[in-house]
């Protein structure tokens, strides 16, 4: 299967590089640890699902 992904999505997935994470609206807020250190043993579809739902709660957030 495959995602209508960007190349500048498809390139934070592959990279995600976790500690620079922003405060607000980044994707990789919503990764859990286990997943994190895990990240590179996942395969890409894997990856690519983990960052849809990431970026959807993401997306989601409210501030005022």
């Amino acid at each position: 299967m495959t995602f209508d992904l960007s190349e500048s999505e498809l390139k934070c997935i592959a990279h995600p590089e976790f500690e620079l994470a922003g405060y607000v609206h980044d994707w990789r807020n919503y990764i859990p640890s286990i997943v994190k250190v895990k990240w590179a043993q996942l395969s890409q579809e894997t990856k690519e699902v983990t960052y849809l739902l990431a970026d959807a709660r993401a997306s989601a957030e409210e501030w005022d």
